[in-house]
């Protein structure tokens, strides 16, 4: 039997893909940087031998990572919930057809035409059900949970697969598993099996995904590709299970931050150097905070800090309230796991708590014991002692063309967290606040890529930058959504044992990998 034809074979990595064994999962610490660099040497023709006609291949890269929906790129929680838009927004259907309409203006530039066609109806509907998405289909896109708009863009992918002109296909899907829900994660990977199963107009598809140590390798996967820190291939072959099992246990190892290990960090020798050169230890970036106790620095106090009561939210555009007599009290310094699935409500509730949520002036929500009021509560002192990190915040970021310092120091700024200007009192390099800014570069070692602009950093890069510039502030409340969703395990075990040991604020922690979620917290459940 004669060798299989490659449609393209690269020179770095050593790589050739086929019409065949086209559902490929490549794994390891590094695997999104090894599909950056496979989009860039095929899209650029570098190091790249095609064995098909060019013009009958087309790329898609869907980067989980990147801002490149343009129908959704200045999308924040501040605009997600505003009430009187409903006419003018966009619907998921009309996204997921790339069609760029509203409720009352039609002005369709690039979207598809009215479509005749039964085949693609029922393309159309068996994507939707797999991906749960029948539901939303008339909801407003910005209402969308950031789990939900994952599993939309997915399926806006495939849609743009059908309508392809062209015979070959390769996509590659970056971090796809990160942020969502374990059903969510299940849906997506039926999506990607189904698809490969299926014959679209005769298209020959490869799709090519990236996971991390810690995520679980798919059974759709027909070739697995371990590779190694320096992108090199270290297997490529067959999914092999017990060869996965052998390569996490060795990159957990390496990966384990234990006190010791820590401690050898905050050593003299190890420690990081700030600008005047001087060790910077973990207690340096914490010593400022108004609740700072070195003696009882983890301890929760019984002093009520937050309180929820009857909390409902409903839109006029979703039948069903959001969240329905829902209560929460937070004691001051106390840590939560406000745990629920892709769009049960938890990034409306942390909108409630930033004021950003405008029927949060219509609930009974108290801040150390007084109550949020119209006329009474001034938003700039409210938002001063309050700090994120989230999906929405990192899509905004992504939005602008900022810096690793300007991102950071934007995170001073009292009035709201979405706030991307440096604030003029930390304009002063003398200032206390810059001073603790370059502690933080310091012991995080990013003092090098201090003026690199933030898209360009790595997620893992990218992610950190933005729990800097959460805990910079010294809020007396932390809201960490899917902070650590897309970091390596290096980094999230060092901000883990940062937050564990030397945090003194109250904590509200969302995740849904568990490797995400710090132990000893009290859980919230939706």
């Amino acid at each position: 039997m004669p060798p299989l034809k490659s449609l393209v074979k690269l020179a770095k990595p050593s790589l050739s893909l086929y019409p065949t064994n086209n559902s490929i999962v490549v794994f390891g610490r590094n695997s999104n940087k090894f599909i950056n660099n496979l989009y860039n040497n095929i899209c650029l023709n570098t190091n790249a031998e095609f064995f098909i006609d060019r013009k009958d291949l087309s790329i898609n890269y869907l980067q989980f990572n990147k801002n490149s929906n343009k129908l959704n790129s200045s999308l924040y929680l501040s605009a997600r919930f505003e009430h009187f838009k409903e006419d003018f927004d966009v619907s998921l259907k009309d996204f997921l057809l790339n069609k760029e309409t509203s409720k009352k203006v039609s002005y369709t530039l690039n979207g598809v035409k009215e479509i005749n066609d039964k085949n693609f109806d029922a393309f159309f509907d068996k994507f939707v059900d797999i991906l749960k998405l029948r539901d939303l289909l008339d909801k407003d896109l910005m209402l969308l949970s950031n789990g939900q708009m994952r599993r939309s863009r997915l399926a806006q992918l495939l849609i743009k697969i059908y309508f392809s002109p062209n015979k070959y296909v390769i996509n590659l899907i970056d971090d796809f598993v990160i942020g969502l829900d374990q059903e969510s994660r299940a849906r997506i990977n039926k999506a990607i099996e189904k698809f490969q199963q299926t014959n679209i107009n005769g298209i020959n598809a490869t799709t090519i995904v990236s996971l991390r140590p810690q995520d679980t390798v798919p059974e759709w996967c027909n070739r697995l590709i371990i590779i190694n820190e320096d992108l090199s291939i270290e297997y490529d072959g067959e999914l092999n299970h017990d060869l996965i099992k052998t390569y996490k246990k060795l990159w957990d190892l390496k990966d384990v931050i234990d006190e010791a290990e820590f401690k050898l960090l905050n050593d003299t020798k190890n420690a990081g150097i700030n600008s005047e050169g001087n060790p910077v230890y973990a207690k340096d970036l914490i010593k400022m905070h108004k609740w700072y106790d070195p003696i009882h620095q983890k301890d929760a106090s019984s002093v009520n800090h937050i309180q929820l009561k009857n909390i409902k939210v409903q839109y006029r555009s979703v039948k069903e309230p959001v969240l329905n007599n829902f209560d929460w009290k937070i004691d001051r310094k106390s840590r939560w796991i406000l745990k629920g699935n892709n769009g049960s409500g938890k990034s409306t509730i942390t909108s409630l708590l930033t004021l950003d949520h405008p029927q949060a002036w219509a609930n009974d929500i108290y801040f150390n014991n007084e109550k949020i009021e119209v006329g009474k509560i001034d938003c700039e002192k409210h938002n001063a002692n309050i700090a994120c990190s989230s999906p929405e915040l990192h899509n905004f970021i992504l939005s602008k063309d900022l810096t690793v310092k300007q991102v950071i120091l934007s995170g001073l700024n009292k009035d709201s967290n979405n706030q991307t200007l440096i604030p003029n009192f930390v304009k002063n390099e003398d200032s206390q606040f810059y001073h603790l800014y370059d502690n933080h570069l310091a012991y995080w070692k990013l003092k090098d890529k201090e003026e690199v602009k933030f898209n360009s950093l790595s997620l893992n890069d990218q992610k950190l930058v933005l729990f800097i510039r959460s805990l910079i502030k010294l809020p007396e409340l932390l809201i960490l959504d899917e902070a650590f969703s897309g970091m390596s395990m290096e980094t999230i075990k060092k901000c883990h044992f940062w937050l564990h040991n030397y945090w003194c604020g109250s904590l509200i922690l969302i995740g849904h990998s568990e490797n995400e979620l710090i132990k000893g917290c009290l859980i919230k459940e939706l």
